[in-house]
């Protein structure tokens, strides 16, 4: 069953969507399917419930950065920011831009690669965060577009793989340097200060 703090710290929107979910495997599990249907079914369920319990932790730890007193303060972005975020997971979205911009960044969002070779060459920016694996373009697609009109502008790649071969590929396409998924607040904020303080002024 789920606890009902695990679905406390989720946005009302998702914690709606979610106990639809859960109750559609109730019913199934309790109606008159063959005894294979009600195996996939409890799997579902089963796999329904681990999903809140790590959306809960995540949302979690959110509310933690967020509220605790020992919170560094170190991470300031300096003036004027401009962070391109390239990322297809509404809830990545969500965390990594938050975060971003209570360090004081300005954070604009692309869904896609197609988006983000689009607001590339509309915007400045000073660092571009490129998820790797995403619809309609991919990021290594992306960054090899964005790279022939702005080869000064740091991107960093975000992604889970990451072994030698991946960091030599991803270098020669265009990545100034990497995010391992999952990352936390610190090693993301370390990161966005970093490759701003390098960015040069890469005028449109």
């Amino acid at each position: 069953m789920i606890k009902k703090e695990n679905l406390h710290h989720l946005p009302d929107s998702l914690r709606g969507s979610l106990h639809g979910v859960l109750g559609a495997f109730e019913l199934l599990l309790h109606s008159d399917l063959p005894s294979a249907q009600k195996d996939i079914a409890q799997l579902g369920r089963k796999a329904a419930q681990e999903l809140v319990e790590n959306l809960s932790k995540l949302y979690t730890r959110e509310d933690e950065y967020s509220s605790s007193p020992t919170q560094p303060t170190s991470h300031q972005a300096p003036p004027d920011k401009h962070i391109l975020l390239v990322e297809d997971n509404p809830i990545n979205q969500q965390s990594v831009s938050k975060f971003l911009r209570k360090a004081g960044f300005e954070v604009t969002i692309a869904n896609n690669g197609v988006e983000a070779i689009q607001l590339a060459n509309s915007q400045r920016f000073d660092l571009i965060l490129m998820d790797i694996h995403m619809p309609i373009l991919s990021g290594k697609e992306a960054m090899v577009t964005i790279r022939e009109t702005h080869p000064n502008i740091p991107i960093v790649a975000m992604t889970a793989n990451c072994s030698p071969k991946d960091q030599s590929e991803l270098s020669q396409l265009g990545a100034s340097g990497f995010l391992l998924k999952p990352f936390g607040r610190e090693l993301l904020l370390d990161t966005a200060l970093l490759y701003c303080s390098r960015s040069s002024q890469d005028v449109l």
